[in-house]
Order: C-alpha cells, then structure tokens, then sequence
C-alpha cells in the first residue's frame, strides 16, 4: 500500500525514504462528520472575552452534520 501512496516529496520529511521505522498508515471509514462555522477568529475571541467578563452566554456560531 505504502508503494501506491508514497510521493517522492515525502522523502523530505523521512530521511530513511520509504523504509522510515516512524512511516505509519492509517485507513479511515467514515460514515459522517461534524463541522462548525462562525464567524472568524478575532470575531469569536471578543465574544468568548466579552462572555467571561458580562457572564452572559454568547452565539459563537452554528454546528452542522452531514452523513457521508
């Protein structure tokens, strides 16, 4: 498996090449995923300061979930 991935490139960053001992491979099955979408870093971090400082409860943005 790891003949049919490898990239040349990747020679850069294990210097043993395809025979690196710390090279793992890892297969994922995913039925879905979660993701999060606001309004930005700066945005959020003001309202995560402004919550700790008023006490009051904030909308940072909204959760999604899609079925893969």
């Amino acid at each position: 498996m790891l003949d049919q991935l490898w990239s040349a490139l990747y020679g850069t960053f294990f210097e043993q090449g395809k025979s690196d001992p710390n090279i793992q491979l890892v297969r994922v099955i995913c039925n879905g995923a979660q993701y999060w979408k606001g309004a930005g870093k700066f945005v959020t971090l003001f309202k995560v300061a402004k919550a700790s400082i008023s006490r009051e409860t904030e909308q940072l943005g909204t959760s999604h979930s899609v079925k893969l």
